[in-house]
């Protein structure tokens, strides 16, 4: 199969760092601006991703950076971990009380920082007087589409070439179906590569008529999603 494991199993944060690919807005913005930057989106619209496609970034420039995600039920950011780095990225920022909103703003005057939110926090930064660029996250085209999936294949081959190529009526169907919804998208990929393993064709091409044909098998319920969380460490 020429691949290490499933390209689309949950990644590990070392590996979503490595396969993040910072879209083209983002990256104009972080190039240039040393303001503070709030990245909005829905949820699944990739704003971790992104967030760790810049931690890469500013790796490769030698730039010292921090992440850090708030998971459900912690509204407090680590000022430590903040303050240790030249830029800070903060993950969900929206789970921040108020008290703790404004805390950031305080820090942010004298850090670079960059965070997702679900929530517009607009507001809050220039009642500091804090100048904030937002970038919101939609209506991802197919050139960067195609980034993120070849890298994505690349990343889990065995080979330095890529095992799998992905075709450009695939890439077309699959911004068709699930538009900039990148989550709902990798579950699909995952179930896909699960068949894949079996049926692959000699070319090794990821077509669009593949990928139809999966789509009415796991739109009709014959292919029951399975959470890949559980299939982590399954490799081909």
């Amino acid at each position: 199969m020429g691949l290490k494991c499933n390209p689309f199993r949950v990644l590990t944060e070392a590996e979503w760092t490595a396969v993040a690919v910072v879209p083209p807005s983002v990256q104009k913005v972080i190039t240039h601006a040393v303001a503070p930057v709030q990245i909005i989106g829905e949820p699944g619209r990739g704003k971790t991703t992104t967030l760790l496609a810049v931690k890469s970034y500013f790796l490769e420039k030698n730039i010292s950076v921090m992440y850090q995600y708030l998971p459900e039920g912690t509204h407090r950011f680590d000022k430590q971990r903040a303050s240790a780095a030249n830029v800070f990225l903060l993950d969900e920022a929206q789970r921040l009380t108020r008290r703790e909103r404004q805390r950031l703003c305080r820090l942010a005057s004298g850090m670079r920082l960059i965070f997702s939110s679900h929530e517009d926090l607009t507001a809050i930064c220039a009642a500091h007087r804090l100048p904030l660029t937002t970038i919101r996250l939609s209506q991802m085209d197919t050139a960067h589409l195609t980034r993120i999936l070849r890298k994505r294949l690349a990343y889990f081959s065995t080979n330095e070439q890529p095992a799998v190529a992905i075709g450009g009526d695939a890439v077309e169907f699959l911004h068709a179906r699930f538009g900039d919804d990148l989550r709902a998208m990798e579950r699909f990929l995952y179930e896909v590569f699960q068949v894949w393993v079996g049926h692959a064709p000699a070319e090794k091409v990821l077509t669009a008529d593949f990928l139809q044909t999966i789509f009415k098998t796991y739109a009709d319920g014959r292919v029951s999603p399975r959470s890949h969380t559980n299939f982590t460490n399954f490799c081909f």
